[in-house]
């Protein structure tokens, strides 16, 4: 089949919603006649699968609840439409980590990894995961098993690091995914319009610290057709945004998912000539596995500062910390020789369940008592005894009784990935 033109779900912030989510494209498809081909999350997925990884989750004990994710990650339900998401300040921060450069969280749901970026239908989209706190920016990927000490405070902050690697990028990328948005984005939308609905907003306008200065720098670099962003809970639309000459970005936010909030938007992406008639699927991207190749080994594993590899230059207009175009070459054609095929790089379909998970029928309102239910409803945190003991509330919902181990599951995605690349697995090995 040929086509011209990719139909994209966007949606911005999951909160563990999927269902609902998937049963609005549903309808937006009927009223369209048309099938959309891929959905794109923007962060706050929450890829839950049991009490441990609502413990990694960075939010108050009141809103741990299981939610549905489990059923997608054990195959009792199947994702109708091919889904990538980057992750947000709510997550299951271990089981993020443990798909450090990306990888499925159940068949056909992509995670994008802390960055990177893949190809779908030949359209190159990137992303980058977590929020901008500076007094982490700077720090390497420190935290070691057990994560609770962590949840609330660095996991989920992005670095660097990964700033550097996406910076690193070349060519043109047609989509960027963030959670955060870049800074001073509002002032290229109708700012007015977004005060009325979020003045509490207001001082950080007028300050100038409404978003992500790594993510201004990603968008005045890159230029992508698009952006795509969520977190402020809000939609918000920046069309056309001039930051830069050249190529100019469609900005769009958009709410979280609930009733009578827009958090959905539908939208289409033109299809490069040469790959309108390839089949529908997650491919690698040829310059990113090449910048994986040539930053991995520079990865900080402490709270020291990012080092700058030696042969790095500050080049351009921005004055950019770039590695040499002669590097990034060399690398992306090792790639083509030695992992693209017929000019393509599919990612395999190699998921594998790792944790373990409720039993079969757990309500997705099952918080393990982390969080209790009052006989009005009200949720509050439980009350904990003895060690390694969950409830003892007479209105506790379904307590955990499997285990709760406190380490990485080696993931096995990981570990082929690397192999491919020739390269460590630098985060797996360092915290087991």
């Amino acid at each position: 089949m040929t086509r011209n033109k990719l139909t994209i779900a966007v949606e911005g912030c999951c909160h563990g919603e999927l269902d609902n989510i998937y049963r609005q494209i549903a309808i937006q498809e009927q009223r369209m006649n048309k099938r959309v081909d891929l959905l794109i999350i923007c962060g706050d997925f929450q890829a839950v699968r049991n009490v441990a990884d609502l413990e990694c989750m960075s939010c108050p004990d009141k809103y741990k609840q299981l939610g549905g994710f489990y059923r997608y990650y054990t195959g009792e339900r199947q994702a109708p439409i091919p889904t990538i998401f980057v992750g947000g300040n709510h997550e299951a921060s271990n089981h993020m980590r443990e798909l450090y450069f990306g990888g499925w969280v159940a068949p056909n749901i992509f995670y994008m990894g802390a960055s990177g970026v893949v190809r779908f239908g030949g359209v190159r989209i990137g992303g980058i995961t977590g929020i901008f706190k500076d007094f982490n920016f700077e720090k390497g990927v420190f935290e070691r098993p057990p994560f609770r000490s962590y949840m609330r405070s660095a996991m989920h902050h992005v670095r660097s690091f990964e700033v550097f690697k996406m910076l690193q990028i070349r060519s043109p990328l047609d989509v960027v995914v963030s959670h955060d948005w870049p800074l001073g984005i509002e002032q290229f939308g109708d700012v007015n319009g977004l005060l009325r609905i979020k003045p509490f907003f207001t001082a950080e306008v007028n300050e100038n610290r409404l978003g992500s200065p790594p993510n201004a720098l990603l968008l005045e670099h890159l230029r992508p057709a698009w952006w795509f962003s969520a977190h402020m809970h809000v939609r918000f639309a920046a069309p056309r945004t001039p930051r830069v000459p050249g190529r100019p970005t469609d900005f769009l936010a958009l709410d979280k998912c609930l009733p009578r909030r827009q958090f959905l938007e539908i939208i289409e992406v033109d299809v490069p000539e040469d790959h309108a008639d390839h089949p529908l699927q997650l491919e690698y991207d040829p310059e990113w596995l090449a910048i994986l190749r040539l930053t991995t080994r520079h990865l900080p594993l402490s709270e020291s500062p990012f080092q700058l590899p030696a042969d790095v230059r500050s080049t351009g207009t921005l004055d950019l910390p770039l590695l040499p175009d002669s590097a990034i070459a060399r690398e992306t054609e090792w790639v083509n020789r030695n992992v693209v095929v017929n000019g393509r790089a599919p990612i395999p379909c190699n998921f594998v369940p790792m944790a373990p998970v409720p039993e079969p029928g757990t309500p997705d309102s099952a918080h393990f008592g982390l969080a209790t239910r009052g006989h009005n409803g009200r949720i509050f945190p439980s009350t904990r005894g003895r060690r390694g003991y969950y409830g003892g509330n007479p209105y506790d919902s379904q307590p955990w009784q499997g285990r709760r181990p406190d380490v990485l599951y080696p993931n096995p995605q990981t570990d082929e990935l690397c192999k491919m690349l020739d390269i460590d697995d630098p985060i797996t090995q360092r915290t087991q």
